[in-house]
């Protein structure tokens, strides 16, 4: 579908579209996460949704920059949003290496 996409109006334009729907996907997730799981219960619960919520900023980031060719403090923006995403992307992979130690350790 995206490779027809992609065909059809040009990488760089099938590229555009698909921003707002990762914003939509991962938003829907986040927010029925949220709202229907016990997220707060583990470890990797609360892993989970901080990852789906930094993904969430750093889609809606990448819409903004699409829509706003320039706005005050971008590289900031920018800068906070990448170091936001990297730190919930580490706290995912310590918090996996962290259950996966506690199972063997069960065993």
């Amino acid at each position: 579908m995206v490779l027809c996409l992609a065909w059809m109006l040009g990488v760089r334009a099938a590229a555009t579209l698909l921003v707002p729907f990762l914003v939509l996907v991962v938003g829907l997730f986040a927010a029925l996460y949220f709202f229907r799981s016990n997220w707060r219960a583990t470890l990797a619960g609360r892993a989970l949704l901080y990852s789906k919520l930094s993904l969430l900023v750093l889609s809606s980031y990448g819409a903004t920059v699409l829509i706003l060719d320039e706005f005050p403090a971008r590289d900031w923006v920018r800068l906070t949003v990448y170091l936001v995403v990297a730190l919930t992307q580490l706290n995912l992979l310590l918090t996996f290496i962290r259950v996966q130690n506690e199972r063997e350790r069960s065993r």
